[in-house]
């Protein structure tokens, strides 16, 4: 199936390759409506044309972006579903911006390449965080989301950083730097010792947007609009990280440098209710309060066995003597039938379990004892509807 829209000006093709249960007119509006709200942010469209290629499947998902035109997969029978359906719509909205950003928009190390060698920028921060964060505005933007369900988005990437223990460990720009050798080669340690940046390099575009409005009228828009017009068009060429921060302190009245040392750089703990409080929200952790036991471990569950695949670091596990491959027999004597981590709600913290697994072959015992779950589940809420930086953020 094929239909057609115009937007900024330009054709645009979508063609639908697969069964599935959608709506070809609905699909188009849809669409359209992405294209044109990202058209109108950055000005015009980059493109002659624009093909839209979709795949339905029966399992999978994820978009490619290229120079005129997106690949994208999705579940066949995932229209019908309002919550799937609006994820699809969110990675249409991510594949369509790198339009500018990324394709257009770069990291100075990304092109002109030599595809023999691999490439590496300490931005891919830039590249896919900010992209990452456009695509959920965008939805909010032509009214996909509503506020609550938007601030909720913001409010869920914050929590899978704050859950992730190698947020200790590597700064977003390390991330970027180490695709290559990290991001698309896990390990059973990378939770420890690495983040996405696409995870924190959104929620760190969430916090620069933010920091750029609070003393100026100017946004994260204006930064990329400005990047699209000066190093793409006038001078055909990416930016450096320098360049970056340099736009982006001079759109904000004020040097951004420490921000960037601070975000971008480091592995400090995040300030966000020093940004937040600015514009009438407030972060809470809604499990503060909970007493929820927790040993630390991820298994699975495979040919009537149970198997240690992570260990979370500084964690019950790690005390008890546990290993990743270690085959989970027994917790006090009973038969281990199911995932280790589905007993912890059985325990209270500082409970004591004696677990019996085997290593290698051989047989062994040890204790646990049970602490507090260190997992948090962040909300974002309005403390004041009548905050002006609030209503301009949130006035899309």
């Amino acid at each position: 199936d094929t239909t057609s829209y115009s937007s900024g000006k330009v054709p645009h093709k979508i063609v639908m390759i697969g069964e599935g249960n959608y709506n070809l007119e609905v699909i188009k509006e849809d669409f359209k409506n992405i294209s044109d709200s990202q058209v109108k942010m950055m000005g015009e469209h980059p493109s002659p044309q624009y093909i839209h290629f979709i795949y339905n499947v029966g399992s999978g998902g994820g978009g490619l972006e290229h120079l005129n035109s997106q690949t994208s997969m999705v579940g066949r029978w995932n229209y019908s579903n309002e919550g799937k359906y609006r994820s699809f719509l969110g990675l249409i909205a991510h594949e369509y911006f790198h339009l500018w950003n990324v394709k257009r928009i770069r990291p100075i190390q990304l092109g002109p390449f030599d595809y023999n060698k691999e490439v590496y920028t300490d931005m891919l921060w830039i590249a896919e965080g900010i992209t990452s964060y456009y695509d959920d505005k965008t939805l909010h933007r032509i009214g996909k989301y509503d506020d609550k369900e938007y601030l909720n988005i913001i409010a869920s990437q914050i929590s899978r950083l704050e859950n992730t223990p190698g947020k200790d460990v590597m700064s977003v720009a390390h991330s970027s730097l180490l695709a290559w050798v990290k991001a698309y080669l896990p390990t059973e340690e990378s939770m420890n010792q690495t983040i996405s940046y696409y995870n924190k390099g959104m929620v760190a575009a969430v916090l620069l947007d933010l920091e750029i409005r609070s003393d100026s009228k100017k946004c994260l828009d204006d930064v990329l609009t400005t990047l699209y017009n000066d190093y793409y068009k006038n001078q055909n060429r990416g930016f450096t990280h320098d360049e970056f921060i340099a736009v982006c302190s001079n759109l904000a009245g004020k040097d951004m440098q420490s921000f960037f040392d601070d975000v971008i750089f480091s592995t400090k703990p995040l300030n966000y209710d020093a940004i937040f409080s600015k514009y009438g929200l407030e972060l809470k952790d809604e499990n503060v309060d909970k007493k929820d036991a927790w040993s630390g471990v991820v298994s699975k569950l495979g040919g009537g066995k149970v198997t240690i695949t992570n260990i979370y670091s500084n964690s019950p596990a790690v005390e008890a003597g546990l290993s990743v491959n270690d085959e989970v027999m027994a917790i006090n004597e009973w038969r281990v039938a199911d995932k280790l981590e589905s007993h912890d709600a059985k325990y209270g913290i500082n409970d004591v379990v004696e677990i019996t697994y085997a290593r290698d072959g051989k047989v062994y015992k040890t204790k646990l004892t049970y602490a507090r779950s260190p997992r948090v589940y962040m909300k974002l809420t309005v403390a004041d509807e009548d905050n002006e930086l609030l209503k301009r953020l949130l006035g899309k």
